[in-house]
């Protein structure tokens, strides 16, 4: 169950990380 939490939440995080870096090369 934890495992599947931390799943579901990984694209959340690489959306947090990755908007800023797309902004920016626009």
């Amino acid at each position: 169950m934890k495992k599947k939490k931390a799943l579901a939440s990984l694209p959340y995080l690489v959306s947090i990380l990755f908007l800023p870096w797309w902004v920016s090369l626009h």
